[in-house]
């Protein structure tokens, strides 16, 4: 288990699920027009998407109150209780690049529609390649050991504030072109920064 150093990898997300991208639309039940919306969203989207994580392991400790990842301290029950038993963390940043942004700022004037098909066609990818990175990790790097389940800043009592311990820790501006800015979103919009806990099976 290599500890403290910076990782990149580019990684394929798993097939699309139809049904979770038409969910992230709001759409209740498939009807032929969302579908085929969809399809014409599918068929600009993802060939033009890259699946890209930057990643590190690093110490973790939990006292039921504060946690300590990577030297960096701080306060949350509920990242102490999901990571029970965790000695070690992934922290990770991942990305499907900047096309979706560009796709909805171009629909956004011309077909609302579809600027919000390709806006819940790409966030499904952006959780499927987070699944797809848990289940390599697992596979891959850690099989001889359980992983939780992926935990983000802002998530529980978790401070949102956090991220900036995590691009600190990342620097994955520079390993994969994610940036912070000073409302703590990030840009490319379609990145999910986490952390999941590594612990004997």
């Amino acid at each position: 288990m290599i500890k403290n150093r910076n990782m990149f990898l580019e990684l394929s997300p798993l097939p699309v699920s139809d049904i979770e991208a038409l969910r992230y639309a709001g759409v209740r039940g498939e009807t032929e027009e969302y579908e085929n919306l969809l399809s014409l969203c599918k068929a600009e989207l993802l060939p033009n998407l890259r699946g890209l994580v930057t990643y590190r392991v690093v110490d973790f400790y939990a006292d039921g109150e504060f946690c300590e990842i990577g030297g960096i301290r701080v306060k949350s029950r509920s990242l102490s209780k999901a990571f029970f038993g965790s000695k070690s963390a992934i922290i990770f940043v991942a990305t499907v690049g900047l096309t979706a942004d560009r796709l909805v700022k171009k629909y956004e004037g011309i077909s609302v529609s579809r600027a919000h098909m390709i806006n819940a066609l790409a966030t499904e990818r952006i959780e499927s390649l987070c699944d797809s990175f848990a289940d390599m990790a697992q596979r891959e790097l850690f099989s001889e050991y359980a992983l939780t389940k992926r935990f983000s800043a802002g998530y529980g009592d978790l401070p949102l504030e956090f991220q900036r311990d995590i691009f600190m820790l990342l620097t994955p501006e520079k390993y994969i072109g994610v940036t912070l800015n000073d409302s703590l979103l990030m840009t490319p919009t379609k990145s999910v920064s986490a952390l999941i806990g590594i612990k004997n099976k």
